[in-house]
């Protein structure tokens, strides 16, 4: 079940890991819970790995060794819209077939602004995990939801 302030995967490679759900454009408004094909705005955090080498001396001996960090030092948080791909909760389809992921996903959207969620791109050019079949019947996001169907690795 996602609500506000769930921790989700993002499932494609724009480069971001973990988001946090902050709103969704779900009616009715008053309903908390965000199911398949939901759009959401999402606070995703982004990792980058910097890696510093430093060469250290010793005077006594003669003798230098060579020490390497990695640290993952920068965390980078930004506002992204996202399209939710996969829950964690169970959805029963109309020929009585349950459907259950491991995780929540979402793939994160390129849209110039709120109200032009309908014609927004997708920011990844992957998809990692499948995705279930029901982004295929959402009328508002047709163009993405045809996208990331033919991008995922599988189809459920």
């Amino acid at each position: 079940m996602i609500q506000m302030e769930t921790m989700v995967n993002i499932a494609d490679n724009s480069g971001a890991k973990l988001g946090k759900v902050i709103h969704h454009w779900r009616k009715p408004q008053s309903s908390s819970i965000v199911r398949i094909s939901c759009k959401i705005r999402a606070n995703s955090k982004t990792t980058s790995k910097a890696s510093k080498s430093s060469g250290t001396s010793s005077g006594s001996t003669g003798t230098s060794s060579l020490r390497t960090k990695t640290a993952v030092d920068s965390d980078a948080s930004t506002l992204a819209l996202a399209l939710v791909v996969r829950e964690n909760r169970s959805t029963v389809r109309l020929n009585g077939l349950r459907t259950r992921f491991f995780d929540n996903a979402v793939v994160l959207l390129d849209a110039a602004s709120v109200h032009d969620i309908s014609n927004s791109s997708i920011k990844g050019t992957r998809i990692f995990g499948p995705v279930t079949c029901a982004l295929r019947k959402s009328s508002s996001l047709a163009g993405s939801a045809l996208k990331i169907l033919s991008l995922a690795g599988g189809v459920v």
